[in-house]
């Protein structure tokens, strides 16, 4: 049952109320402050905060309106980076990739969600330093990644990672650019990531 089902369960049950409670008044006139009184004001009180509740649910399906629009434009535009982009939780587990990071990782977008992001790593030991990096508190990081897309030959890509929120981060954004052009002197087989800060580090 949804809140604005509920508010009118609620408004009926006290119209109901209302009439039981003006049958069984006496038809002669009662003392003023009498539970006849008592009744009347608390069946008031009860549309009173009804109403208000109404009012409330207004508001709040509204704002949820909102950010349904806001989260579909959201998707909309991550879907359609040029860039492929991945969001991770604090655990590495991809909850969302756009339609570049399928082609750049040869799996869809739909089968990526769940995944570990470690699965794809050439060099495991070197991204989990880097995730490390990332619970120690730097909200974003650049690095040379070698990772390794299914059922293709492995590559380099420039990854750029930030966090979602601040100051700590419990989920990140990686943007993924193919770098092996770029940086042919860095070996797949290196051991470990070549890490740098971010630009603000200078």
């Amino acid at each position: 049952m949804s809140e604005t089902d509920a508010v009118r369960r609620w408004t009926r049950q006290i119209g109901l109320l209302r009439v039981r409670a003006n049958k069984r008044r006496p038809r002669a006139a009662e003392p003023s402050g009498g539970a006849g009184d008592i009744v009347t004001e608390a069946l008031e009180a009860c549309e009173a905060l009804l109403r208000e509740l109404a009012g409330a649910q207004m508001v709040s399906d509204h704002a949820r309106r909102e950010m349904q629009r806001e989260a579909a434009s959201r998707q909309l535009l991550f879907d359609h980076l040029p860039v492929a982009s991945v969001t991770t939780d604090g655990g590495g587990v991809i909850v969302n990739a756009n339609r570049a990071a399928a082609a750049l990782l040869n799996v869809s977008a739909k089968h990526l969600r769940g995944r570990m992001l470690l699965h794809f790593a050439e060099d495991r030991e070197g991204f989990n330093r880097l995730t490390r990096r990332l619970h120690a508190g730097d909200d974003h990081v650049t690095a040379i990644l070698p990772v390794r897309p299914r059922e293709r030959a492995s590559l380099l890509v420039r990854a750029l990672i930030v966090g979602e929120s601040a100051p700590a981060a419990s989920s990140w954004v990686w943007f993924l650019v193919p770098a092996t052009d770029a940086h042919p002197e860095i070996p797949l087989s290196a051991p470990a990531f070549a890490t740098g800060p971010s630009p603000e580090a200078g």
